[in-house]
């Protein structure tokens, strides 16, 4: 697939539905240039292996293609029955494609009794650090201003590709659980196990009722 979407690019025709992902991803898990030989027409055919960290250490592998299984019940959802999905966003708050890198460093105001006592601070731990005079310390303010592109895709990522990740638990009311909190699941018969995200509760009013937990696998990288 991978080769069938190089091969159709520089033609500008369609390749396959993975390459997006797979022209990104591919090339880190398997050497495409460690050899190749010249065919009867006089084309270069790479012939090129895994890197040996990935043999070595798979369970370190960040990206995983899943093929679904035509006679599986889940085959409905695939690409090619319900077809591409476009979701669109239009937000003026958005203000860059990608936030700036922000060096890191200490501002330390000079003149100040604990002036000296954070310099010293920063050198013991190595962080580089800036003095600046009274003047320009009151005229600095924190926060964020910027709002980028890249992080609003992650977030839409977060909440449109976890459509499989959400579980309901009946459970007997635990009082100091609330929206946004972390709690980890396991069910061996259901086969449900990891960390989650709850995103609604339901508490009973009456006695020995249950109370309801709706929540979403916790992702830990996008």
């Amino acid at each position: 697939m991978y080769l069938q979407g190089v091969q159709a690019e520089p033609l500008g025709i369609a390749s396959n539905y993975y390459y997006t992902e797979l022209m990104n991803e591919w090339p880190k898990l398997y050497n495409l240039q460690k050899d190749f030989y010249i065919d009867n027409e006089g084309t270069k055919i790479y012939t090129g292996g895994f890197y040996d960290e990935v043999l070595k250490t798979p369970s370190n592998i960040d990206y995983y293609l899943d093929f679904i299984d035509s006679n599986a019940a889940i085959s409905q959802f695939s690409v090619n029955n319900i077809g591409r999905r476009t979701h669109v966003v239009n937000s003026n708050d958005i203000n860059c494609v990608f936030e700036p890198t922000i060096p890191d460093f200490i501002i330390i105001e000079l003149g100040r009794p604990d002036t000296e006592e954070k310099r010293r601070e920063c050198e013991a731990k190595g962080q580089n650090y800036i003095q600046v005079d009274t003047s320009i310390f009151n005229l600095l303010a924190t926060g964020g201003n910027l709002n980028s592109a890249y992080n609003e895709v992650k977030m839409l990522l977060h909440e449109y590709t976890s459509y499989n990740e959400s579980v309901n638990i009946q459970t007997v009311p635990i009082y100091n659980l609330e929206p946004n909190i972390r709690i980890g699941a396991r069910d061996i018969e259901s086969d449900i196990y990891g960390d989650y995200m709850i995103s609604s509760i339901s508490i009973p009013l009456d006695v020995g009722g249950t109370m309801s937990i709706s929540a979403t696998r916790a992702l830990e990288r996008f």
